[in-house]
């Protein structure tokens, strides 16, 4: 069954191929949602960096905020990848 939907698929975006990756634009869709992710939040300050992480919560509906510092001692994106995987495990 999953090759006649994928024959069925490239058939029928034929003349836009990323449509059927869902690489198109949608028409009903103007812009993209980025309301149900994580979104975070660098300010530069003396010293380093404060990072406010915002992660929606879909079970209660609200946003838990998070606040960080990362002095400029530390490597950045290696602390950045620890708060994220922090943040994910608690949920």
């Amino acid at each position: 069954m999953s090759v006649l939907k994928d024959l069925y698929l490239v058939w029928k975006y034929r003349d836009n191929p990323n449509q059927a990756l869902g690489c198109g634009r949608n028409e009903k869709q103007s812009r993209i949602d980025l309301t149900d992710g994580i979104n975070l939040r660098l300010q530069k300050v003396t010293g380093g960096l404060i990072i406010q992480l915002s992660i929606y919560d879909y079970k209660n509906d609200n946003h838990k905020n998070s606040t960080y510092i990362i002095t400029d001692e530390k490597d950045l994106g290696t602390e950045i990848n620890k708060i994220i995987t922090m943040e994910i495990l608690k949920q």
